[in-house]
C-alpha cells in the first residue's frame, strides 16, 4: 500500500507541477513532502482526496465504444486512429504512445481475455507478462507489463459489457514521470 501511496504522490507532483505531497503518511523526508504548503500549519487530519489516488488527467480525450480517457494536459499530444490513440514525441528517442481499443471479442473472465490479448502485444516490445490485477474506475482489470532497454510497456485488459478491451502504454523507459502519467490517465477512465 505504501508503494501505491508513493506513486500517487509522484503523480500529483508531476500533474500539479510540483505541489507538495504533505498528506502522504508513507512519505520520507527526502521526497519533498512537508507541511509548509498547508495553510492550517499541518496540524489537521490527512486529506482523504490525496490518499485516494492520483489526480485524473484533463487533456485531450481518447474515446472508444466502451470507455474514454484523458491524456495529460500541457503536453503536445497528437491523436490518431480516429481518436483511439495519443502520441507524444519529445525528441527522436523519446516517443510516448497511449492506445485505447474497441471491443476485441467476448470473454467471460480475465484469464480468457488475457490469453487472447497477450499474443497480440508480444513482439518487438519488451517481454510482457501478467502482473497483479487492479481496479480501474470500478472494473477489475488484468495488468500486462514489461520493461527492457527497448522501452516500457504497460497494458490494461478489461471486460466491459461482455467485450474485451485494452488500454496500452508504450513509453521509451520506465521512470517516475511516465508512471505518474499512466496513473493520471487511468484515473481519468470512464466506462460507457
Amino acid at each position: 500500500m505504501r508503494s501505491r501511496q508513493m506513486w500517487a504522490a509522484l503523480a500529483l507532483a508531476v500533474v500539479l507541477g510540483g505541489c507538495s505531497t504533505d498528506d502522504d503518511p508513507g512519505a520520507s523526508p527526502t521526497d519533498g513532502s512537508s507541511s509548509a504548503g498547508d495553510p492550517s500549519g499541518g496540524t489537521g487530519s490527512p486529506s482523504t482526496e490525496q490518499s485516494e489516488g492520483p489526480e485524473a488527467a484533463t487533456g485531450k480525450v481518447l474515446s472508444s465504444e466502451l470507455a474514454s480517457l484523458h491524456l495529460p494536459a500541457g503536453q503536445p499530444w497528437t491523436e490518431g486512429r480516429g481518436g483511439l490513440s495519443g502520441h507524444l514525441d519529445i525528441d527522436a528517442r523519446n516517443s510516448y504512445e497511449v492506445h485505447l481499443s474497441h471491443g476485441l471479442g467476448k470473454a467471460d473472465d480475465l484469464d480468457t481475455a488475457v490469453a487472447a490479448v497477450l499474443p497480440t502485444v508480444q513482439g518487438p516490445r519488451p517481454e510482457i507478462a501478467r502482473a497483479e490485477d487492479r481496479d480501474i474506475a470500478g472494473v477489475e482489470t488484468a495488468v500486462l507489463s514489461g520493461v527492457d532497454d527497448r522501452g516500457y510497456y504497460y497494458g490494461i485488459v478489461a471486460i466491459h459489457q461482455g467485450l474485451v478491451m485494452t488500454i496500452d502504454f508504450v513509453f521509451p523507459r520506465k521512470d517516475a514521470e511516465g508512471e505518474a502519467w499512466i496513473e493520471s490517465i487511468l484515473a481519468s477512465v470512464e466506462w460507457k
